[in-house]
């Protein structure tokens, strides 16, 4: 009787443990910026439920982008993702960023940019179920999370303005 209760709690466990849900993401880029080129470094995505849990998964190989590239203006980067999520709703997404950005100038100049490396969540509302593949897709607004600032319209600090699309699950 024991071995059989044993047996039935370990089966249990292990089922719970294989329920998952795969994410692909990927990221495009609207607007550019006239006096330079932008580059990040993004290294994670979280993920919010509707208790206010936070979901984080890492990104494969973290490298830089530049964000005014035509690659990156023309066709979703891919952010490979370590890790899974466990099926359930989530309201809301942001991107981490490392914390060094830089604006290069046609000179090749950089001046750094301040990351706020955990900016605000975006909307978001799907449904992840058990086994399946999701894809969404972060569009970053390039303007608006570089904007001019001070006397001399400077462009010192970058907070990612973006939105969100799901592509669907596969």
């Amino acid at each position: 009787m024991r071995a059989t209760i044993v047996l039935l709690l370990s089966l249990l466990l292990l089922g719970g443990c294989q329920r998952h849900v795969s994410l692909d993401l990927s990221l495009s880029v609207q607007g550019s910026l006239a006096d330079g080129r932008v580059l990040v470094q993004p290294v994670a995505v979280e993920l919010l439920d509707p208790y206010g849990r936070l979901h984080r998964l890492k990104l494969r190989d973290p490298e830089q982008i530049d964000l005014s590239a035509p690659k990156a203006q023309n066709a979703p980067v891919n952010l490979p993702l370590r890790g899974r999520l466990q099926p359930g709703h989530y309201v809301g997404l942001r991107l981490v960023f490392a914390d060094s950005a830089w604006l290069e100038s046609a000179n090749g100049s950089r001046q750094p940019l301040k990351v706020d490396a955990r900016g605000p969540f975006v909307p978001l509302d799907v449904q992840l179920s058990a086994h399946d593949r999701q894809r969404l897709t972060a569009q970053i607004d390039l303007p608006a999370s570089v904007p001019q600032q001070g006397v001399f319209h400077q462009r010192l600090s970058f907070l990612p303005a973006l939105s969100v699309s799901s592509v669907g699950s596969r």
